[in-house]
């Protein structure tokens, strides 16, 4: 009978003369849900940040030891705790203008294909609807062994002259918000990181959340990679041919070990 190696063997060959792949598996290099005190990351100000009851501060939202937030702040689709910052630069607030959180020394190595994603929101206030000025922005960027940083993920107001205005997301990185709007509902947001290495820096730098209404809020941040290389595998139509190879070696030994025992 034809062996388990045997069998495999074959496969193996099928796959390599047919040349076909399947995608690498994904895996999560990061994850950070702001959830509690445990956490792996630096900021501006320490955990979990400052707020008053005006509706200004800085930090991790909510969840265990969190931050409470004044000022009739309100979101949807929220989980637990959250990271975020409004007007940094009024009131008895953080009074910081920009603030910075960051995270270094993720380990991408033997990955390929790194990914980030994020959920996104900004309290959309009725009374005070669209509120970011030309100066507002959020811009995530990363950077591989100590390289320079690059930008991965942006949200700017979506004008470059009028105040009070939609954050959108700069889909091309000229300061313009071009595209999805960030509205009060925390909303996945997904983009490619050019590059290989072995370490990871990542960082989300918030400017210009200084006036008024000012806001933006980001949950659930993650990294992922693809494990290894792809792995080959047979088409339809390989595994046919597979098939009867395996089947006509099995029919062949049967039809020897039969002569031999009559003979």
């Amino acid at each position: 009978m034809t062996s388990l190696r045997s069998l495999f063997g074959s496969f193996s060959l099928v796959a390599i003369l047919f040349g076909s792949t399947q995608s690498a598996h994904a895996i999560v290099l990061h994850f950070e849900d702001f959830n509690d005190s445990t956490i792996g990351y630096t900021s501006t100000l320490p955990d979990p940040g400052t707020s008053d009851s005006n509706g200004s501060y800085f930090g991790r939202i909510g969840g265990a030891g969190g931050l409470t937030v004044g000022g009739g702040v309100s979101f949807t689709n929220t989980s637990g705790g959250y990271f975020g910052a409004s007007q940094t630069a009024l009131n008895s607030g953080p009074n910081i203008g920009s603030g910075l959180i960051s995270w270094t020394g993720i380990n991408i190595s033997g990955f390929t294909n790194l990914s980030f994603s994020g959920l996104f929101a900004e309290d959309d206030d009725p009374g005070v609807a669209d509120r970011w000025d030309p100066n507002s922005e959020v811009l995530v960027s990363a950077r591989i062994d100590g390289g320079s940083f690059f930008n991965v993920f942006g949200i700017q107001s979506s004008s470059n002259g009028s105040s009070n205005t939609a954050p959108r997301v700069d889909t091309n990185f000229d300061g313009l918000g071009d595209g999805a709007e960030i509205t009060d509902t925390f909303t996945q947001f997904v983009a490619n990181i050019a590059g290989t290495g072995n370490l990871l820096d990542l960082r989300i730098v918030m400017s210009g959340l200084t006036e008024v209404g000012e806001d933006i809020a980001f949950d659930n941040i993650m990294i992922t990679g693809d494990e290894g290389e792809p792995v080959a595998t047979p088409e339809p139509g390989s595994l046919a041919l597979l098939g009867s190879l395996a089947f006509g070696g099995f029919v062949v030994r049967r039809r020897r070990r039969r002569l031999g025992a009559s003979a």
